[in-house]
């Protein structure tokens, strides 16, 4: 008599003991995998460049990455978090939390393509959330993007290794078995790194260090007919504004603020008349003085607030502010006064000079806080 054996199934991601061990992982555990993750991306953007995302880790969600550099770190650091997780199944969010995306039928990590074009089909989850929402009433816990890829997220730190990750493993043990260590070791550094990243997030702060103002005489124009002196007076201030997370600076935005003021020497002059109450002011760069100056005009904004603290001597004549973003202390400043015309009236007087740095020890100026 012949008896068959039935040759043992393959094990299977779907019901009973899944592939790879662990249950569907639980939505609020995957929600807060998410969140340390972009605490970490937003963290080590911060220490970069000094600025940071949101939930850069969850596609399709509003967030503010910055300029192009934030953009640019966070992006490498994402990446970087999904080439670990498609090689062992976690991010450092997802380890600490207990999680990990796997294969449905084999159980093991998807490697790197899966794991990039997962991440970009959670936009369709993103759509009014839905997809986000839908483990918390999926059989198998899946989002969209899990079962468009066929993943799914299990409650395991211990999923089937990735046959990268076996072939990487069989050659360290035969050429370097020291370099071995326990499980444990992983986990901890997640925590830590973890724990670091959300205190960050949580500390956060920001203030702005000033410079000046400083204030120079550019330069003493003498009437004719003995009509008295004009004068044109200079104050540059620098502001420099910083971010910090857990007692770390970074630097943010520098301007510099630019006055300007003409005054006539006769202090009981009316404006009016022959004066204007108007003047126009350029930069130019140091070495572009000469005949081709105005070529290498700044950008320049009105509208900063007025950094006279003290009256002219004399009569004021006119008065100007401005802001930029561009380092003035590199250029060369020009003013003129002009007649009521505006700046297409002939100029009476003009003067030019180098602008002070607020910064220099001969300026006298301090850094308040």
């Amino acid at each position: 008599m012949t008896t068959t054996v039935p040759a043992p199934s393959r094990p299977s991601a779907r019901g009973g003991d899944r592939a790879g061990g662990g249950r569907p992982a639980a939505w609020g555990r995957r929600v807060l995998a998410t969140l340390l993750d972009s605490a970490v991306v937003s963290s080590a953007t911060f220490l970069a460049v000094g600025g940071g995302p949101g939930l850069v880790v969850a596609p399709g969600l509003p967030f503010d990455v910055g300029d192009g550099r934030e953009a640019g770190w966070a992006g490498a650091t994402l990446l970087l978090l999904l080439a670990i997780q498609a090689y062992t199944g976690m991010t450092p969010g997802k380890r600490v939390v207990g999680i990990s995306v796997v294969d449905d039928e084999s159980g093991r990590p998807v490697g790197l393509w899966r794991t990039l074009v997962r991440w970009v089909a959670h936009l369709l989850d993103a759509l009014l959330l839905i997809g986000y929402l839908r483990p918390l009433w999926h059989r198998e816990r899946r989002t969209f993007a899990d079962s468009m890829l066929h993943t799914v997220v299990r409650s395991t730190t211990t999923p089937r290794p990735h046959s990268w990750v076996t072939n990487l493993r069989r050659s360290r043990d035969a050429r370097a078995p020291r370099l071995r260590w326990p499980r444990w070791v992983a986990r901890y550094a997640a925590i830590s790194l973890c724990t670091v990243a959300v205190a960050m997030s949580l500390t956060q702060g920001q203030g702005r260090a000033t410079w000046g103002p400083v204030k120079s005489v550019l330069c003493t124009v003498e009437q004719d007919g003995g009509a008295g002196e004009l004068r044109a007076e200079l104050v540059v201030r620098r502001t420099d504004a910083w971010y910090s997370r857990l007692g770390v600076r970074r630097g943010g935005e520098t301007t510099w603020d630019v006055g300007v003021r003409w005054s006539h020497s006769d202090e009981d002059l009316s404006p009016g008349g022959t004066w204007s109450s108007s003047s126009s002011v350029r930069f130019t760069d140091l070495e572009n003085v000469g005949p081709d100056a105005e070529s290498g005009f700044a950008d320049v904004r009105d509208g900063g607030e007025p950094l006279f603290t003290t009256p002219p001597v004399g009569t004021l004549l006119a008065e100007e502010s401005a802001t930029t973003d561009d380092d003035v202390t590199s250029r060369m400043l020009t003013t003129s006064l002009r007649d009521a015309g505006g700046d297409d009236a002939p100029a009476l007087a003009t003067c030019a000079g180098p602008v002070p740095d607020p910064r220099a020890p001969s300026s006298g100026a301090r850094w308040p806080f």
